[in-house]
């Protein structure tokens, strides 16, 4: 009988991120050492965001992250609210890809849709485009590799990890003293989440290592951090399964812009103060969230950034307000199935040719090949009178400041009353959350 074989459990999680994690004295850490710091990411500015570089990698994630939420959907037996982080998921494949080599490092670089070149080359656009902090919150992302303590490993690969993918790199001593390591990855990931997840990843003592992909988003409604308003009345929203509740939904601000409407769905925004845009995808009468939380439909309400207020010929402009609940979404699975069945990812998941050497050579496998064994993404959203916590949003700025004095304004509001989709995208576009509100 041969050896107990050693495997890599990435953990992509989509949750949030400290640039720094801070531990606190009075709870157990774990065991942990540091063996390399990330570099230092500069701020991203607004003229960057013009670039074709940065056009090309972020409409890679985009492409990813509409078949990934629509897959992840479809895949979901709990029939309850359901929030992924695609993105937080290409960043974790971003690591695993520098990890690899051969058959296992072409299927990752596929999904991804980059080369080799354009990843190393434009990963750093990704990543810092992501980050910001602001008076009314912040959004924050970070990646780190935790090997078994003792394992050999490439110290060229974890250059790499810190330099080009701003990866910390830790380790922990998961085959002799498993409880510590484990203690200590959950507790950087709860640091690092500012407390939303505290979970229990339960790496194994046949770890070679683990990738750690975090993100958090965190912003209010306006300026001060007040509550948005309620309706005056209880409003019925109807949940997936044709039940109804009555309730007093939240009262978004009125924008410049019409609800962007299809055969079978309309959408329209409401933003955080700093711009971060929840898109909702309400279906018509006759059709279900099911029926239009698709890939294509996805893409399509993620790349919309004009909502078309304005009626040259009528000179009619239009300013429409959500009125919404609050909600609660959440995810915590294996999505391994996924990256085989939606983006040709097997490799990474066959212990007969996964091949990762780029980070630890095939000789210091003492056990037997590294390969993963599961891709375990969890997620937490909270959309309430506040704001947005949890949630990453894209926000691309609309053009609202036509001269008003020739048109007439019609003010509209655009309810959400039933089971429905959303995406949520920051500033540039790019879709951080994404999912399905069964009931509320």
């Amino acid at each position: 009988m041969s050896g107990v074989r050693k495997f890599i459990s990435l953990f992509l999680g989509a949750a949030l991120c400290c640039a720094v994690a801070l531990f606190s004295a009075c709870e157990d850490k774990g065991k942990s050492t540091l063996l390399r710091a990330p570099a230092a990411a500069q701020d991203f500015s607004y003229s960057e965001s013009g670039q074709e570089d940065f056009a090309a990698i972020t409409s890679r994630a985009e492409s990813f992250a509409a078949a990934f939420a629509a897959a992840a959907y479809a895949a979901d037996e709990k029939g309850e609210n359901i929030a992924v982080s695609p993105v937080s998921v290409y960043m974790g494949l971003s690591l695993a890809a520098e990890c690899a080599d051969g058959e296992t490092k072409e299927e990752l670089l596929a999904a991804l849709e980059l080369s080799e070149e354009e990843l190393r080359a434009d990963f750093h656009y990704l990543y810092r485009s992501l980050s910001d902090a602001f008076d009314t919150g912040m959004v924050t992302v970070g990646n780190s590799v935790w090997v078994n303590e003792g394992t050999q490993v490439k110290d060229e690969c974890l250059d790499t990890l810190a330099e080009k993918y701003f990866a910390y790199s830790y380790a922990a001593d998961f085959e002799t003293d498993n409880e510590n390591a484990n203690q200590a990855v959950r507790y950087f990931v709860k640091e690092q989440t500012h407390g939303l997840i505290d979970t229990e990843f339960r790496l194994p003592p046949e770890t070679y290592f683990a990738l750690i992909n975090t993100l958090y988003l965190k912003d209010t409604w306006n300026l001060f951090g007040d509550d948005l308003a309620r309706t005056d009345e209880a409003l019925t929203f109807t949940a997936a399964d044709g039940t109804t509740s009555l309730q007093r939904f939240l009262q978004g601000d009125y924008s410049v812009g019409a609800a962007y409407e299809t055969d079978v769905f309309s959408s329209y925004y409401t933003a955080t103060y700093r711009g971060y845009r929840l898109k909702f995808i309400v279906p018509k009468e006759g059709y279900t969230a099911d029926d239009v939380f698709t890939a294509e439909n996805i893409a399509l309400v993620s790349g919309v950034s004009d909502y078309g207020g304005l009626d040259e010929e009528s000179k009619t402009r239009f300013n429409t307000r959500c009125i919404f609940p609050e909600f609660h979404a959440s995810y915590d699975g294996d999505v391994a199935d996924i990256l085989r069945q939606s983006f040709g990812v097997d490799a990474l998941f066959d212990p007969d040719a996964a091949d990762l050497s780029a980070l630890i050579a095939p000789s210091v496998m003492d056990k037997g090949r590294a390969y993963c064994r599961e891709v375990r993404h969890v997620t937490d959203l909270t959309v309430d009178r506040k704001g947005i916590e949890g949630a990453a949003v894209t926000v691309i700025p609309g053009a609202g400041a036509s001269d008003p004095g020739d048109y007439t304004d019609v003010y509209r509001d655009f309810v959400v009353d039933r089971a429905f989709g959303f995406v949520l995208t920051d500033r540039y576009g790019t879709t951080l959350f994404s999912g399905v509100v069964r009931s509320v």
